[in-house]
């Protein structure tokens, strides 16, 4: 990369030096991430008798192809994409773009009608239940707390009592607030 002499202040750096190290800085997994979904737009693109490399197309005429791209594009199981998994598409494109000709899908006014669609349908799946759920255990009963306890699997000691009466005053409450609710 730059070199730097022992008494001078500052490195002498070229061209190439700071676009090499921002290519170095590219996280490894958004690169392979991006590659993919890129060969996806491709492959989905020469089905669609287009053969022109993404960035040659016109603006106008990616506009529509993207649009058509969000609504049409499935796994490789033939099922729909979560929501969240075509933002993500919709990223690793943005940034190929960027990079390649500095377009900007998410923020020009040109590309309004894909970000629409892919809008409108990440909203459909949403209503479908599709969606990046998190995922979270079932809380014990109050039954299943206290065959522990007689199992000792709990513990017995002060801290293992104050547990068992926090969580039993913590349901309480909980129960308390959704009557209010209903």
């Amino acid at each position: 990369m730059a070199t730097e002499a022992d008494d001078e202040r500052f490195m002498t750096v070229t061209n190439d030096d700071t676009s090499n190290f921002i290519e170095e800085m590219k996280n490894d997994n958004t690169k392979r991430k991006t590659k993919s979904d890129i060969k996806l737009l491709t492959e989905w693109l020469k089905e669609n008798n287009e053969l022109r490399a993404i960035e040659d197309i016109s603006v106008p005429e990616l506009n529509q192809y993207l649009a058509r791209f969000y609504l049409s594009v499935r796994s490789r199981k033939n099922e729909e994409y979560e929501p969240d998994s075509l933002k993500s598409i919709q990223s690793s494109i943005n940034r190929h773009l960027m990079e390649k000709s500095g377009i900007n899908i998410l923020k020009d006014k040109e590309f309004h009608h894909s970000r629409e669609v892919l809008s409108a349908k990440r909203k459909h799946l949403k209503s479908q239940g599709l969606g990046n759920k998190k995922m979270k255990a079932d809380p014990f009963s109050s039954s299943e707390i206290d065959m522990l306890f007689e199992q000792n699997l709990l513990g017995t000691g002060r801290f293992m009592q104050y547990y068992h009466v926090t969580v039993h005053v913590h349901k309480m409450i909980m129960i308390s607030a959704s009557k209010i609710y209903l």
